[in-house]
C-alpha cells in the first residue's frame, strides 16, 4: 500500500467578515487577500504578480487591479523597498476602520429592512471616506 503524502500546501484561506460584507470589492480581490492573510504571521509578502496570480487562479492583470482595490480601501498596506523598487505587501489594520459597520450587518442580518444592497455600499463608502479623512489630519 503506497504511503499518504501529505501537502504543505495551505488549505483554508481566510476572509474576515470586515471584508466579506464590503459589496464593493469583487470576489477575486477578496480571495487574494486571502493569500495575503496567509503572511500575516510573517513580516510581509514579497511575491510578484505573477506568482500571487497563479496561487489565486488570477491572471497578472487582475491581481495588479485587485492589489490596487485592496489598498485603497485600507485592507492591505503596500510598501516599497528603497532603491529596489521591491514591493511588499502587508496586512493593514482594517479592523478599525470597518469593524463596527461588520458587527451592524451581522446583528442585522434577519432584519431587510435595516439591510439593502444600496445602504450597505454607502455605509462602508462612509467608512473608508472617514478613515482617508483621519489619515489627511495625522
Amino acid at each position: 500500500m503506497e504511503e499518504l503524502k501529505i501537502s504543505k500546501r495551505p488549505k483554508i484561506l481566510c476572509c474576515p467578515t470586515e471584508l466579506l460584507f464590503n459589496p464593493n470589492i469583487p470576489e477575486s480581490a477578496k480571495s487574494l487577500f486571502g493569500i495575503f492573510y496567509l503572511y500575516k504571521n510573517k513580516e510581509s509578502c514579497w511575491a510578484n504578480n505573477a506568482f500571487l496570480g497563479l496561487m489565486a487562479c488570477q491572471e497578472e492583470r487582475t491581481v495588479t487591479r485587485n492589489i490596487k482595490i485592496l489598498n485603497d480601501w485600507g485592507y492591505i498596506k503596500i510598501l516599497n523597498q528603497g532603491k529596489t523598487n521591491k514591493r511588499r505587501i502587508k496586512i493593514n489594520n482594517y479592523e478599525y476602520i470597518y469593524s463596527q459597520l461588520s458587527d451592524f450587518i451581522y446583528n442585522n442580518r434577519r432584519n431587510p429592512d435595516k439591510l439593502g444592497m444600496k445602504k450597505i455600499k454607502e455605509m462602508f463608502i462612509d467608512a473608508r471616506n472617514k478613515s482617508l479623512e483621519n489619515k489627511e489630519d495625522e
